[in-house]
């Protein structure tokens, strides 16, 4: 499936999968964009984040100016993803996917707009 979405030889694609949380999950990304360089994950791996798109907040900038872009762009995400407000402050088209193991929960978020397209799979008992 990961290969019939990668339009062009210059875009990334990636899985990610937790068995016990039964989350198994792929993407893409043009190679060097905002979103290359998924999954995102916290110091304490408790928090991983696959996320796609573009994000345009003032948080984009304070990162930048910090300079906490690490090895993706969107690295400074993962450190706002505890907050009670996330992702609701994000602006731009986007879409995720925000697993927090510590709780067993698992959250799929998109942009107010839901612009940015996201494909899934739903089957008897899976989603």
């Amino acid at each position: 499936m990961i290969e019939a979405l990668r339009h062009e030889s210059f875009y990334v694609t990636g899985m990610w999968m937790d068995e016990t949380l039964g989350v198994y999950v792929g993407w893409t990304a043009r190679s060097g964009a905002f979103d290359d360089g998924m999954p995102l994950e916290n110091e304490r791996s408790d928090h991983v984040l696959i996320f796609s798109g573009e994000e345009f907040s003032d948080a984009r900038d304070s990162a930048r100016t910090r300079g906490e872009v690490g090895h993706s762009e969107a690295a400074y995400l993962i450190g706002h993803c505890e907050e009670p407000n996330f992702p609701a402050r994000l602006n731009g088209q986007f879409h995720g996917l925000l697993i927090d193991r510590s709780r067993g929960t698992v959250q799929i978020f998109t942009d107010r707009y839901n612009m940015h397209r996201l494909y899934y799979h739903e089957a008897a008992n899976t989603f």
